[in-house]
């Protein structure tokens, strides 16, 4: 949406996309190789620079095939990752 012009806050993209997540059911997954900064930083729950973090490592060492991926991503918590795993497609 922020790709195609939207405008927003960060708390209302967020709010947004935490609502697009739940009532889209299981199914719904986020891109992880093709999902912009805005969208890692509120599904992952980090701050812009962790989301920057991941988006620069992606284009650094291409695509992720796995969620454990992520966790080589430098300054990335672990734990987080793994909570939202079930969302996450590659």
């Amino acid at each position: 949406m922020v790709d195609r012009g939207a405008k927003g806050t960060d708390a209302e993209i967020k709010a947004v996309v935490d609502y697009l997540t739940k009532n889209f059911g299981p199914d719904s997954k986020m891109q992880v190789n093709t999902a912009p900064m805005v969208e890692l930083k509120a599904v992952f729950e980090v701050s812009a620079k962790q989301a920057e973090a991941i988006v620069a490592y992606r284009d650094a060492n291409g695509a992720f095939k796995e969620w454990q991926d992520l966790t080589k991503v430098p300054g990335i918590d672990a734990a987080k990752i793994e909570a939202k795993k079930e969302l996450l497609a590659f």
